[in-house]
């Protein structure tokens, strides 16, 4: 997607990223402020669903089970594994929202 191929080596995808991010100029740059600041900093983020945390929670406990995340084919590793524990163990459907209105 980014037009490199999977067996370019690091450093050739680094020195091409580099490249490319030089030869554009962000909003920011112009105005010497950042227009979308506001929005970002102030606008709350959308919780998701009941539904939609629980599909996730499930999620998580079959990668913990798998010992895989993704698609299955990408093992689990040991600091996923302990975050993805402490997010199962602290899990409550009750603390989110049945829709968002």
């Amino acid at each position: 997607m980014l037009g490199f191929k999977p067996t370019e080596a690091d450093a050739a995808v680094l020195r091409g990223a580099k490249r490319a991010s030089s030869v554009f100029c962000k909003p920011c740059w112009e105005l010497r402020y950042c227009p979308y600041g506001p929005l970002v900093e102030d606008f709350p983020a959308v919780m998701p669903t009941r539904t939609d945390a629980i599909e996730h929670n499930e999620y998580l406990r079959r990668c913990l089970k798998t010992g895989t995340v993704g698609d299955g084919t990408k093992p689990l590793d040991p600091k996923r594994r302990a975050l993805f524990k402490g997010w199962v163990r602290e899990f409550r459907a009750s603390d989110y929202p049945e829709e968002i209105t």
